[in-house]
């Protein structure tokens, strides 16, 4: 190890734990794909090597960091996937990205977060699309982490985006009612999150500390593309003005919601931008009321 000690930083001496320099390590990657070992090739050989039956918890934490951990842009705002997928993407394809993510999520089946990565993969711009395996993907996630509203919430993302991209009059009511319901599902878990009565199968508490707004914010961002593309469509004139009738109480119910957790609670500002959230909370609102709304 000599000859390379000056590349190498030891973090934290009691926990017998170092690094490899930043700029060296990129270097060395650059290089071994000039060779023909390529980021996706090594990251899977890497997870086949150290997740046998037993894998420490430290290798999990790794994993998860290379393959999920998202940086901060420099106007503020996440980056879509972490570095590592994001060069796998670039440099190789989208499916070696897929495949990368697929060993971490067949190598470590306790987890959720690489299933709901695997599922974003499928629906976020720039990558292929496939909605079906985004749903199949999020609905992953979700049986390995079955209370987690955070986890239920990646497929309501995945009904929204559809929802968003879809233009067939036909389609409108049907997607929108399995997003509306997709949030829902969120909103359950998030209100359990909270409770002093939920408890883990080991008999832990599970309270969360924060509550989880995102299935009420999902709710009306459908309710705003919803009322936005049914403006345009003329088809079951009836059958809209009755959907519209149905929703406008649980909007208006959401809006006061807002009203109180904008003015009274302290939101992430780096998750989930308060000025964004309002801008479309009030346009949804106005939409069913086709009034202004201060």
């Amino acid at each position: 190890m000599e000859p390379f000690i000056d590349f190498i930083n030891i973090s934290d001496p009691s926990e017998s734990k170092c690094s490899i320099d930043q700029v060296f390590a990129k270097t060395a990657v650059n290089e071994l794909a000039a060779l023909g070992l390529s980021r996706s090739a090594t990251m899977k050989e890497l997870m086949v090597s150290l997740c046998g039956d037993q894998i420490q918890p430290h290798i999990i934490n790794s994993i998860k960091t290379l393959l999920t951990t998202r940086v901060l842009e420099e106007k503020g705002e996440l980056e879509k996937f972490s570095r590592l997928i994001l060069e796998i993407q670039e440099k190789e394809s989208f499916y070696k990205a897929v495949s990368v993510l697929k060993t971490a999520a067949y190598k470590l089946t306790g987890n959720s977060i690489f299933p709901q990565t695997l599922s974003r993969l499928y629906y976020v711009k720039g990558g292929i699309i496939d909605y079906t395996k985004a749903e199949e993907w999020a609905n992953t996630a979700i049986r390995r982490d079955p209370k987690n509203s955070y986890v239920a919430d990646t497929l309501g993302q995945v009904h929204k985006i559809q929802f968003l991209r879809s233009w067939k009059p036909e389609e409108i009511l049907p997607k929108a009612k399995v997003a509306f319901q997709a949030f829902k599902d969120v909103e359950v878990k998030a209100d359990e999150e909270v409770s002093p009565d939920m408890v883990d199968s080991a008999g832990t508490e599970r309270i969360s500390v924060t509550f989880n707004n995102r299935g009420y914010f999902g709710f009306m961002q459908v309710a705003k593309i919803a009322f936005e593309k049914l403006s345009e469509c003329t088809l079951n004139r009836s059958r809209i003005d009755s959907f519209i009738q149905e929703k406008k109480m649980e909007v208006e119910a959401k809006f006061a919601f807002f009203q109180w957790y904008l003015a009274y609670s302290q939101p992430d500002m780096q998750s989930l931008d308060p000025s964004y959230v309002w801008k479309d909370v009030v346009l949804c609102y106005e939409n069913v009321h086709n009034k202004q709304s201060s």
